[in-house]
């Protein structure tokens, strides 16, 4: 498994969804293990992650959905 970005075009979100410009991003323990094939197949099953990469972000809200009330895009 390799870590590499990709350039994609941001979608609106959706009704429920909020969309986050992301300015750091960390990898943990956790990641580590997944990437050299140490993590075991139960603790797959039970993250909403699955198989992929980085569970941890920070950055700026740029858009919400319609039926998103409690957040709001940072201006």
């Amino acid at each position: 498994m390799w870590v590499k970005f990709l350039a994609t075009q941001r979608r609106p979100p959706a009704d429920d969804e909020v969309s986050v410009a992301i300015k750091a991003a960390g990898l943990n323990f956790r990641d580590v293990m997944l990437a050299i094939s140490l993590l075991p197949v139960a603790s797959l099953a039970t993250s909403a992650f699955g198989r992929r990469l980085g569970m941890e972000a920070a950055g700026v809200v740029t858009a919400v959905g319609k039926d998103v009330k409690d957040i709001q895009v940072w201006l």
